[in-house]
């Protein structure tokens, strides 16, 4: 999990689901590799039953779901309250990768780049060479 120099507990980031939109495919439920939904039987509908078990930033099960019915806070939002949070204040200038455009960026519709969460950039330099490997 992304370490934001904050508890996880004072991160409000996790999906709400729009039931109206919901199409209770299960989507979701068997997607989250973090067990964030869990199924209600009496409503026959999935819900966020741990919702801090949600990584922050990771935006995988809206774009899963194909009824578009997960929303996650805006990516404005989201670097607004780590800006508050981490005591800088409303007139803070935003961290470096931040896209001007709420919500848009290299990561999609609702995508968080790295850079804007304060992660250091993940490099796609190819294969790795064995610590033995001369270049033979």
């Amino acid at each position: 999990m992304p370490d934001f120099g904050l508890p996880r507990r004072k991160l409000p980031w996790f999906p709400s689901i729009n039931y109206d939109a919901c199409a209770s495919d299960l989507k979701c439920l068997n997607f989250c590799p973090h067990d964030v939904f869990a199924w209600d039987p009496d409503t026959g509908r999935p819900v966020v039953a741990h919702p801090y078990s949600c990584v922050p930033g990771c935006i995988s099960c809206a774009q899963a779901c194909k009824a578009q019915a997960i929303s996650l806070p805006s990516q404005e939002e989201f670097c607004a309250l780590l800006r508050r949070l981490r005591g800088k204040g409303r007139g803070a200038r935003p961290a470096a990768g931040i896209s001007k455009r709420e919500g848009r960026g290299p990561t999609g519709r609702h995508g968080l780049a790295a850079a804007s969460l304060g992660l250091p950039p993940r490099h796609s330099a190819g294969p790795r060479k064995a610590a033995n490997d001369d270049g033979d």
